[in-house]
């Protein structure tokens, strides 16, 4: 059931102040990671003197950050997590990130005639920003917007490998690929890193396995590294980590 229009004065400035006070939460909380982002290890001390903020309210506040994972205290200090950055990087990175792709994945779908996707980590699975389908018989197409599990595809097992030290995924960070071979389908994937040198996305080969060569492997990896360097590079890239 819809909520009522207030229908007296009191009513309208009831409403009036519910919204001030909304209005004003929502400022205090913006400044809040604005000065923790500045300070990069904010005490509750230094926070209420920059903002102007009661030590209740702030506390309040910053319970509320630490719950959605925005924030997160560490030794009498508050920083920012790293879903706040990763948000940041979201909004800064995923329309320059399809935009810088596409011509390099045109010339390895023209060089190889084989489907290419585009992933990017999203909530714990890898989700098809961009994707160009194969010319070929029995090519694979992809829908845009798929999700994929992390561990289970070859854009996901790259970004793992790439984001972290651990040696579960050491072989493919010395092949310089990651390889995914399923009963229909064969994968490889090379990781795309962005200004930081941090892997954010991921560009895949999708090859039916009928057609599939293993000799063939190392020109697939060669086109894709060569593809995700000069994405990377547009993404102000110079070296991975």
């Amino acid at each position: 059931m819809a909520t009522p229009w207030p229908s007296t004065a009191a009513g309208w400035r009831g409403d009036a102040m519910l919204a001030r006070d909304s209005v004003a939460a929502v400022q205090q909380v913006f400044a809040l990671l604005e000065a923790i982002g500045h300070l990069r290890a904010a005490t509750p001390a230094q926070l209420t003197a920059r903002i102007g903020l009661t030590p209740h309210i702030a506390q309040r506040l910053l319970q509320t950050m630490a719950s959605l994972g925005y924030v997160a205290e560490r030794e009498g200090a508050w920083v920012l997590t790293a879903h706040t950055f990763e948000l940041g990087a979201k909004a800064l990175q995923l329309p320059e990130l399809v935009d810088a792709a596409k011509p390099a994945m045109r010339a390895v779908a023209d060089a190889l005639g084989e489907a290419v996707q585009l992933g990017a980590l999203e909530e714990g699975e890898i989700v098809c920003l961009h994707k160009i389908d194969s010319i070929r018989p029995l090519g694979l197409s992809l829908p845009i917007g798929q999700r994929l599990p992390l561990r289970g595809s070859a854009i996901g097992q790259a970004l793992l490998a790439w984001r972290s030290d651990d040696e579960e995924f050491a072989h493919i960070r010395q092949r310089g690929f990651s390889e995914q071979r399923a009963l229909q389908v064969h994968s490889i994937a090379t990781p795309i890193f962005d200004c930081r040198g941090q892997a954010v996305a991921g560009l895949a080969v999708h090859v039916p396995a009928m057609r599939f060569e293993v000799a063939a492997t190392a020109r697939l990896a060669h086109q894709l590294r060569a593809a995700t360097h000069a994405i990377s590079q547009g993404l102000g890239w110079g070296s991975p980590r």
